[in-house]
This record gives C-alpha cells, structure tokens and sequence, in this order.
C-alpha cells in the first residue's frame, strides 16, 4: 500500500513511474500484471502480488484501510500530511497490521509531529541507518533514517542521464 497526501499526487508520484518500470522489465498488461485504473490497484499474476495507491487527506481516507494487513505500507512525501494523520493512520489503523512501514519524504513547513521525530538527528525515534552497528543502538528499536545529498545523487553512475535535472543544479 503507498500513501501520498491526496489520491492524484498518488497517481502522479507512482501510478507513472510503476507501469513505465513494469513495462521495461517486460512485464505484459493482461498477460503478466492487471492495472486497475479506477482503483488505483496493480496485480502481478505470477504472485498475487498487489500494489495500491491511496490519497491520505482526512480520518476516512486512513479508516478505509481499518483491518487489513499488509506486508509493506510506504507514506511519501510524510511533510505534506497532517502530523496528526500521519500519527493515527501509523498507530490506530496501519501500524497494528503491518510487517513493514516506509515513512519518506522531505520536509514539511510544520517541524512538529511522528515524521519529524523519526528523521530529526538526536531523537529518541530516531537512527541514521548508517550507525546502525555501533553500541549504543544495540537494543535501538525506533526508526532507521536513510538521507542523500545532492552531491550523493550527482555521483552515481550515469546520474548525468538518469538525472539530468539534478546534475544541472
């Protein structure tokens, strides 16, 4: 399941890009993967494995999810959700029936909240996933953070083709 804050930015952000990679790899639509445009829903024959989109605006968008499990729930873009969706969707209505939960995004104006704690540096949620050997994380059980700069981004291979965009910067 892959929340953004609204179902189009959804569509926008991963719909795209998903069928454009499934296409590449050689996956055939009808043969080897199903689209379903009205739900924004992705099935992959061979598997039964689906992928959904979903908008998370306000407490029905969260509550229609109440009850489901999932192997994977990814939030992107967590600095244009509301803290306080963010938290109860994680907590009350994903976080219970999960197996693993990806938090992403850049930073929102609000510097308050769940998103801000598990990546802000210093916080008792938080670890950057680099450190995760040393000493003190040994019974660490919060939020491991993944960061990259623009220099990070720029020098990997091929970046000047894949991100043309980004290198120009």
């Amino acid at each position: 399941l892959y929340f953004a804050a609204t179902r189009q930015r959804a569509k926008d952000l991963m719909w795209y890009p998903l069928k454009a990679l499934l296409q590449k790899l050689g996956f055939e639509s009808g043969k080897d993967v199903t689209f379903n445009e009205t739900e924004l829903r992705c099935t992959i024959h061979r598997t039964g494995s689906m992928y959904m989109l979903a908008g998370l605006q306000d407490i029905a968008d969260a509550d229609k999810w109440r009850g489901q499990t999932f192997y994977e729930v990814q939030f992107d873009e967590c600095g244009a959700i509301k803290p306080e969706l963010l938290e109860y969707t994680v907590y009350q209505v994903i976080g219970p029936r999960v197996v693993k939960l990806g938090l992403g995004g850049t930073p929102g104006l609000r510097r308050r909240g769940m998103f801000y704690d598990v990546t802000r540096p210093g916080s008792e949620k938080h670890r950057p996933f680099r450190e995760r050997k040393k000493a003190e994380y040994a019974t660490f059980d919060g939020y491991s953070s993944h960061d990259w700069t623009l220099e990070d981004v720029i020098a990997l291979p091929n970046a000047k083709n894949l991100y043309p965009e980004l290198v120009r910067l």
